[in-house]
């Protein structure tokens, strides 16, 4: 829903300069290894189970090949016009994961 939508929003305009910087989207590995490295920011925008959703958390998943646990995080935000974006993110990564 828009909850969900605005609690990621609001994660990934925080952390635009490093998903969106010099590494880019097209570099996984160095996005992933950044993610992983950020602290825990605390968003309370969102409702309880979005915030259990840690961006670290989700580089961790992919890392680790748990690839079907960022997908269903993937298919929980579909459908919200302002995460969008994000999930698109989310799901390029994925498409390297497993490409690579």
């Amino acid at each position: 829903g828009g909850a969900v939508g605005k609690w990621f929003g609001t994660w990934f305009e925080v952390n635009s300069d490093m998903l969106l910087g010099d590494c880019g989207v097209g570099s996984s590995e160095e996005w992933l290894r950044r993610l992983a490295e950020q602290p825990t920011r605390s968003v309370s925008t969102g409702p309880a189970s979005m915030a259990l959703i840690d961006p670290r958390e989700v580089a961790h998943q992919i890392v680790e090949g748990r690839l079907e646990v960022v997908q269903a995080w993937v298919s929980w935000l579909e459908g919200d016009a302002v995460a969008s974006g994000h999930t698109e993110i989310m799901r390029t990564l994925l498409t390297q994961s497993m490409d690579g």
